[in-house]
């Protein structure tokens, strides 16, 4: 019994609660202002964070590397990721509650990618007001009977998508 209840204690004291766990981590995140332009060459550095285990804890599960903190509100913390895509790293909006429980995320680059028979590139733009827009431009072809590009096929379309960062954390499509 004895053993039962210093094992208990020992427990107790040495967790750290998820708030205040979550706390540390966003505050150890570097700030990002606003607005930011995200594509393939936008140069952004990830960024160092001293916390890798919190990192773990609370990153996407596709995510590779920081970015940092771009909204921290009372109730709300927005922190920009990336993951690896094709041919660079790739933006992941990830929101929060004020202790930690994910609120919502989105991978914004979720249609790039390249293929023998087209191709799609995204842009997009986070304001200070919290909306993003995303821009697809996607270019298709057929290819001849030799495996080269048909120059009289090829296709572009461009279309444009907006989404708000709500109060509450959620990323909700901008009719």
């Amino acid at each position: 019994m004895r053993y039962t209840l210093i094992v208990w204690t020992l427990f107790l004291v040495s967790c750290t609660p998820p708030k205040r766990d979550f706390a540390l981590y966003v505050d150890a995140l570097e700030r990002i202002e606003l607005p930011q332009h995200f594509h393939l060459n936008s140069g952004m550095k990830g960024a160092n964070h001293d916390q890798p285990e919190l990192f773990k804890r609370y990153k996407h599960v596709w995510s590779a590397g920081l970015y940092g903190v771009f909204l921290k509100t009372g109730n709300t913390v927005g922190i920009l990721e990336y993951s690896i895509a094709d041919n660079g790293p790739a933006p992941i909006i990830m929101t929060y509650d004020s202790i930690g429980m994910k609120v919502d995320s989105l991978y914004v680059f979720d249609k790039m990618g390249f293929g023998e028979t087209g191709q799609t590139l995204q842009h997009a733009y986070l304001d200070a007001q919290l909306k993003l827009r995303v821009v697809d431009s996607t270019m298709t072809w057929d290819l001849n009977e030799h495996a080269d590009i048909d120059s009289t096929t090829i296709q572009l379309k461009v279309s444009e998508t907006t989404y708000l960062i709500q109060e509450d954390g959620q990323i909700v499509p901008n009719r």
